[in-house]
């Protein structure tokens, strides 16, 4: 039996991981899953980075279903490089695909999204659903402020905005040196906790919450409502994981090539 399209696009679906928060049902969000795709080898199944080197034609099947389960032609896409430029999204535009680290747009039918396998995929609605944003937050976004540009650039009050940290990777899985947890002593303290496990590295390495720092960098540009996933891109096998895969394959080696990413996405569905 052949199943129709519209069930096969279902059953893509289905393990994608969608916030639970208070917007309008015309804002549609969500982080994709790495099932049910046409990717191969350490991409299975459902990769959505063109600069990966997973095969082109793979992500562009990947990328039209995506567009497909949305019902929409129009997703604007960012070539990310750990900064903090942010940037508006038109209709007219969508087919560019801008140097930045967050997006927004007042447009309906389009699609904002970031990649991630491990670092913070933020999404950002207003209460009314009319203005909403997304950024991608690894520990040098966050660092450079790549929260607070995106909540500077949107047009409405911070304060009615409301934002989902999706899932990126838990502070069990993050042991990092102090060239990284440094950036984050003097304001998020108590963000990182120790290692027991330094052998000779005398206390060196620390365990960093990146979803904590964008919290609270979320609060200090003025929102109130922030909703957590609470999911672990380590630990779930439903999602890609830079450094899990780097674990498990290729210990000290690392080469963002390869594993897959995962998209999170928001849109105002036009009425």
């Amino acid at each position: 039996m052949t199943l129709d399209p519209k069930d096969l696009d279902a059953m893509v679906a289905a393990d994608w991981i969608r916030p639970s928060w208070n917007v309008p049902s015309s804002v549609v969000a969500f982080t994709t899953s790495r099932t049910r795709g046409v990717s191969r080898d350490s991409y299975q199944a459902f990769n959505l980075a063109t600069h990966t080197a997973d095969e082109h034609v793979s992500v562009a099947t990947n990328r039209a279903t995506l567009r497909r389960i949305l019902g929409t032609q129009q997703v604007q896409w960012l070539d990310q490089v750990h900064g903090s430029k942010c940037i508006e999204a038109h209709t007219s535009n969508f087919d560019d695909v801008p140097e930045a680290d967050a997006v927004w747009t007042s447009c309906g039918d389009l699609a904002l999204a970031v990649l991630t396998a491990d670092c913070v995929p933020i999404l950002v609605s207003d209460q009314a659903g009319s203005v909403i944003g997304a950024a991608h937050a690894g520990w040098r976004g966050l660092a450079s402020e790549v929260i607070n540009a995106l909540i500077t650039a949107m047009p409405v009050p911070a304060a009615q905005l409301i934002a989902w940290i999706g899932p990126c990777i838990s502070q069990s899985r993050y042991q990092v040196g102090e060239d990284v947890w440094r950036h984050f002593t003097q304001r998020y303290s108590e963000t990182m906790q120790p290692s027991s496990n330094n052998g000779t590295n005398n206390g060196a390495k620390k365990f960093l919450q990146l979803a904590k720092i964008a919290e609270l960098q979320l609060r200090e540009a003025g929102l109130a409502v922030v909703v957590h996933s609470n999911v672990c891109s380590y630990q779930d096998p439903r999602l890609y994981s830079f450094r899990q895969w780097t674990h498990q394959n290729q210990r000290g080696q690392r080469n963002s090539l390869d594993t897959g990413r995962m998209a999170s996405v928001i849109m105002r569905e036009q009425a």
